[in-house]
């Protein structure tokens, strides 16, 4: 009980832009040497009621199991 995972804590955090507000909470996101990423708000920004806009900057976590998938942490 409590073993992490080697991976837990390894992701890797990368600016990009908004390039599209998808259904159900999800954004498209262009990463710098861009590539498309499909993400989430993390909790804590969702606390605030944060709603992003196409060609916003942020800063997303990029899952270090799936690199196509990402969680938005904060605007750049």
């Amino acid at each position: 009980m409590g073993t992490d995972s080697p991976a837990r804590g390894s992701s890797v955090s990368r600016p990009a832009t908004v390039v599209a507000v998808l259904p159900d909470r999800l954004y498209s996101l262009r990463l710098e040497d861009g590539s498309l990423v499909t993400a989430h708000i993390a909790a804590a920004m969702r606390l605030h009621c944060v709603r992003l806009l196409e060609g916003e900057r942020v800063v997303v976590e990029l899952s270090p199991f799936d690199p196509g998938r990402g969680r938005i942490v904060r605007r750049a």
